[in-house]
């Protein structure tokens, strides 16, 4: 990734505790790939798959005149004495891009709204963009894509700037602390938990591990200031007593009881709403987004965000790309692969259920990862879950997902398919399923269900 990053070297030097008379280098740009590096670059190389210090030559080649390393590296031995004259030494390159940001994050004063769950997460983060922009993009900043980890969030951090009004910046998080890291960084004005459900339990244990977990956003902020969180959360009365802890308010909000938004109508292709007295259709099935909007209404009424721009984002939102996405074409293929997880998996499919109204639709679902011992469980109560539904036949696709079959109730539903091979599952979805059927693709990133859209969208 790369951003504009306009700092002298004297003051990122000073930062990191270096007594440094470089008072007139100047960066223009910071970047942790070697080849988006270019003349006056900090390059900071973070070890994932690579070891990014592997490229520090690479970058300097490029134009970059400053780094960041770990102390110790070996590759550092092999470093000239030219490029290691211009290298600050730190523990964790990670921690110091972290750092960097935070630094950068605390010169300006946007406010700040920051959003973490268990999933909805970014569709939440994309509906507060699409009513912040209201106000004028020049005057915004928010988490592009999923952006969302130790990396994009700095990144994301450095495109403030002096015009900057909003900051909406969403944070993920698979392991216990990173939301910690991520949230002191980014310093929220105000915040809210979309949901909190099994994702990423194979590494935090348990729903109140994910609960402490998504709960560390609150220790970035401010005492006196609020989170937003739905009202039924099982966890609740935890999260009350950690946000006591920091004197942060607790805010619930429930779509049931919402004062402002109310559902007139439930149609097959969304809903006829009532905001604020005013009529508004909201063409996205799925009342779990509705649950996420009653959130976002609640915490934006908190701070008199203008009501009529709230309406009129509102209207011109649009569904970030794999994520229930309706393709028309030899089938209405419903795009939803850019991941699952117990949660995001029933509210698709209830999402598609009520697209198709009464007309058949079908299941094609991959693998739920990060269940770990907890995955024959997850899977098995999404297959009772469809049981429930008016599904034509279900197709799963890799290994844990069979128990999602094989937990179908068969004397309710039609045919159904375990498969783990990609040209098989194909072949199965072209003979069974008929032209313009509704089918929802949904399953884990890795599975990456989204070569099957791509080779039905050529299905004739």
């Amino acid at each position: 990734m790369v951003e504009d990053f306009f700092y002298s070297v004297h003051t990122i030097q000073k930062l990191f505790g270096i007594d440094s008379f470089d008072f007139n280098s100047q960066l223009t740009s910071i970047t942790t790939s070697s080849r988006e590096a270019k003349k006056n670059s900090l390059f900071i190389p973070l070890k994932a798959e690579r070891d990014g210090h592997a490229f520090i030559e690479d970058a300097f080649s490029n134009g970059a005149i400053l780094a960041i390393a770990e102390i110790g590296n070996p590759i550092l031995q092999k470093l000239s004495k030219e490029i290691l004259r211009n290298l600050i030494l730190v523990e964790n390159t990670f921690y110091a891009l972290g750092e960097i940001a935070r630094f950068h994050r605390m010169r300006f004063k946007p406010f700040v709204i920051g959003i973490t769950g268990s999933s909805g997460k970014t569709t939440t983060k994309e509906i507060f963009t699409s009513i912040a922009l209201e106000l004028g993009k020049k005057n915004i900043v928010s988490t592009e894509k999923n952006y969302n980890n130790e990396i994009g969030v700095p990144f994301t951090l450095f495109k403030i700037n002096s015009n900057t009004k909003f900051l909406i910046c969403e944070m993920g998080m698979n392991h216990k602390g990173e939301i910690s890291r991520l949230t002191k960084m980014v310093q929220p004005d105000i915040a809210m938990i979309t949901n909190i459900g099994p994702c990423h339990i194979e590494n935090l244990k348990s729903i109140e591990g994910i609960t402490k977990a998504k709960a560390e956003i609150i220790e970035g902020m401010k005492p006196g200031s609020k989170l937003f969180i739905p009202k039924s959360t099982e966890y609740l009365p935890l999260i009350l007593e950690i946000a006591k802890r920091y004197s942060v308010k607790v805010c619930t909000f429930d779509l049931t009881t919402s004062k402002v938004l109310k559902v007139i109508e439930t149609k097959s292709e969304g809903f006829q709403l009532n905001l604020y007295s005013e009529s508004l259709v909201w063409n996205l099935p799925g009342r779990k987004i509705l649950e996420n909007i009653s959130g976002i209404i609640e915490l934006l009424n908190s701070i008199d965000f203008d009501k009529k721009k709230i309406i009129s984002g509102l209207k011109k939102f649009k569904a970030a790309d794999k994520r229930f996405v309706i393709e028309n074409n030899f089938y209405k293929i419903i795009n939803d692969t850019y991941n699952a997880n117990p949660d995001s998996m029933k509210s698709s499919i209830e999402a598609v259920e009520q697209l198709a109204s009464d007309k058949k639709y079908f299941l094609v679902l991959g693998d739920m990862k990060e269940l770990g011992k907890f995955s024959k469980k997850y899977h098995s109560e999404i297959g009772r879950f469809i049981s429930a539904k008016k599904c034509s036949s279900v197709f799963s696709f890799g290994t844990d997902s069979k128990w999602i079959t094989e937990n179908l109730d068969k004397t309710i539903l039609g045919k159904h398919f375990s498969i783990d091979s990609f040209d098989e599952l194909l072949e199965s979805i072209q003979k069974f399923i008929p032209k313009n059927a509704y089918i929802l693709i949904k399953g884990s990133r890795s599975m990456k269900m989204e070569k099957i859209v791509e080779r039905l969208r050529n299905v004739r």
